[in-house]
């Protein structure tokens, strides 16, 4: 019998993304059912069972007439990760996560998945799945996209700082792949490979200082700015609230060095709050919104950044990079981090000094433990280079602690399920095709709390395949 895994994936399904879910789900269909939860669907998407969720989802009425002790400090624990987004409410928060990790018992239970694969995690109903894999000991992984366009990250503890990378990175095995480095450096920064859609490449610096009327004289320092309301900006960044305040503390510290610095910067494409950027205006630079940022990331000079994606690719261009909050780039030996927000000055005197010595940046052991032994591709061409395929990404045998008395443990009300399918039932004893359970399933249904009833009925009567 084919086994199944969860995939709860709410981020927005660009053709990158779509191509790495397709092609897991091509590697591993034969032996293994999906279900791809999402609040962003696409008909590209090739996974047969597709359902459409909304994060907002509640079953307040529900679950206040059946509260259950079980889950009532973990509704807790997670309602409050909402703090992160500014979005806490005593109140709806808990009912939220209660009802989010009503949801994913309920799916636990009824399709016994052997992994769970969640993309970034911090969001209630990413943690509701999380702990509810944890409660029934399930794999869980966590996926990202990677530091390059076209690659990506699945980890079973978490992301960019948080990843087993950094936890384990010094029992990492570096084989020092220089020719393989080199290589890759060559072919990305030529394709202008991207995880969004980018303007045309400049074909010189030259091009791109009269296009964008950059003086000549000063040394170009390039800011890419982060989506502000984003993980990586509110959880791995220790010293700034948000990205408009590490923007504006910069200028202050450059401000010395305004007879020699320029300061470039562009918004991530998929900012929704631009405009609070643009109002943060300095004789010291501009933003320059088209513009690739391959390009940016050639012709700067270095580069400063809370923990962006754009670090990475421009220190693989040994560019002198100093970054100011928590990153997957910290083991790097080049680096230059700051140490607590009130020494910024003195730390921005250090890149300075850096500056023009760019052959003496490059860390082969980083980059050989990150790109050949870290991330994962769908990208034949990357593939070809060394990064490890999507084929593979782990994918677990079974569940550690599914047992009945486990299960019996959780009193809470889905009582329905045991009418025709306890545990023992659902994983052994499928004799007919699930057509002949219509009827049955039917009775379940009309039992089961309405917010529930489409998603089931999706999934057992059109495509999932459960033998």
């Amino acid at each position: 019998m084919k086994k199944t895994i969860l995939i709860l994936n709410c981020c927005p399904l660009g053709e990158n993304e779509i191509q790495f879910w397709n092609s897991f789900y091509e590697k591993n269909s034969n032996t293994h059912n999906f279900m791809f939860f999402s609040t962003n669907l696409s008909d590209h998407l090739k996974i047969k069972t597709t359902i459409k969720i909304n994060y907002d989802f509640n079953l307040s009425d529900f679950i206040h007439k059946n509260k259950n002790p079980v889950f009532d400090l973990i509704a807790k624990e997670i309602a409050h990760y909402e703090n992160i987004w500014g979005m806490y409410d005593l109140q709806s928060s808990i009912d939220k996560a209660y009802s989010w990790l009503f949801f994913w018992h309920f799916i636990m239970r009824f399709f016994l998945p052997t992994g769970v694969y969640v993309w970034n995690g911090y969001h209630i109903p990413e943690l509701a799945l999380l702990k509810t894999a944890d409660f029934y000991g399930v794999k869980k992984y966590y996926m990202e996209r990677g530091p390059f366009g076209k690659t990506f990250i699945c980890d079973n503890k978490g992301f960019n700082y948080s990843s087993s990378f950094i936890e384990n990175y010094d029992l990492i095995t570096s084989k020092s792949r220089i020719e393989n480095i080199s290589k890759f450096s060559k072919v990305y920064f030529q394709t202008g490979v991207s995880n969004w859609e980018q303007p045309e490449l400049c074909k010189s610096k030259k091009e791109f200082i009269n296009k964008y009327k950059i003086p000549e004289d000063k040394h170009l320092i390039f800011f890419p700015a982060q989506i502000d309301n984003d993980a990586n900006s509110k959880l791995f960044s220790p010293y700034f609230n948000d990205v408009y305040a590490a923007f504006n503390n910069i200028i202050d510290a450059l401000d010395y060095y305004s007879d020699k610095i320029y300061l470039i910067a562009k918004s991530h494409p998929k900012e929704t709050a631009k405009m609070k950027y643009k109002k943060i205006q300095s004789s010291l630079g501009k933003w320059i919104d088209d513009c690739h940022i391959f390009d940016c990331l050639k012709y700067s000079d270095a580069i400063i950044s809370i923990n962006s994606a754009s670090a990475v690719e421009g220190a693989l261009l040994c560019k002198p990079i100093l970054i100011l909050g928590n990153s997957i780039l910290s083991p790097h030996q080049h680096i230059i981090r700051l140490s607590k927000k009130e020494g910024l000055k003195k730390t921005i005197d250090k890149i300075i000094q850096l500056i023009g010595k760019n052959s003496e940046l490059m860390d082969f052991n980083f980059f050989d433990k990150l790109l050949f032994q870290y991330l994962y591709t769908a990208y034949p061409d990357f593939e070809h280079l060394g990064i490890q395929s999507v084929s593979k990404i782990p994918l677990p045998l079974g569940a550690e602690v599914y047992n009945n008395k486990l299960i019996e443990d959780v009193s809470f009300p889905i009582e329905f399920l045991s009418l025709f399918f306890n545990l023992n039932y659902c994983t052994n004893k499928y004799k007919y095709e699930i057509s002949q359970y219509k009827s049955k399933m039917d009775k379940i249904i009309n039992i089961i709390p309405y917010p529930l009833r489409g998603i089931l009925k999706k999934i057992f009567f059109t495509s999932f395949n459960i033998f």
